[in-house]
């Protein structure tokens, strides 16, 4: 079932842990079939075909809150192809506070379009970005308050590709603010 799929998934998920944003095994990626509604999701302990239901269709997973995650933000950007749940150290940081990523140079500027939101929690994402008029494509990546980063692409390679440029304009963020904690976003 949904081999090529799979693979990508594995693929995506090794790419990962290239970047280093799967440290202590904590990230997570899926990829979704939009034509059967059918979602493949890989961790470090789990690899699953699951429904837009919640139902495990093969495999088995310790990540219920992340697979409904997942399926929340499916539901919400139909565009959607792959997401990433990267464990990144600067992005949590700025999710740990509830804060927002501003925009402070032309790297997030140019690859996010606006600040990065954090959203109050994980189901509030769709409705995070609905309210503030974000384009889920153009700004491929969230941030929840007190739990972790996400970002998405049209396939699942683009979301890593996303959840990497996340964490790195989450540390040129967070070393900005240190040496000017005045400094006013770009416009």
């Amino acid at each position: 079932m949904l081999e090529q799929l799979k693979s990508q998934v594995l693929i995506a998920y090794q790419e990962l842990g290239r970047y280093g944003l799967d440290k202590y095994d904590r990230g997570s990626v899926s990829a979704i079939d939009r034509e059967s509604g059918m979602i493949v999701m890989k961790s470090a302990r789990d690899a699953f075909v699951v429904n837009m239901h919640g139902t495990i269709l093969e495999g088995s997973s310790t990540l219920s809150s992340d697979i409904q995650t997942h399926i929340a933000l499916y539901q919400a950007f139909p565009k959607l192809g792959g997401i990433v749940r990267p464990h990144a150290r600067y992005a949590t940081i700025f999710a740990q506070i509830g804060m927002d990523i501003p925009v402070l140079g032309t790297f997030h500027k140019d690859l996010f379009h606006v600040e990065i939101p954090c959203a109050a929690s994980a189901s509030d994402l769709g409705n995070t970005f609905h309210m503030r008029s974000i384009d889920p494509l153009r700004t491929p990546a969230a941030l929840v308050v007190s739990h972790s980063a996400y970002a998405w692409g049209k396939t699942v390679l683009d979301a890593v590709n996303n959840a990497a440029a996340l964490e790195e304009t989450a540390y040129l963020a967070y070393q900005t603010m240190q040496l000017d904690p005045g400094i006013q976003p770009i416009q």
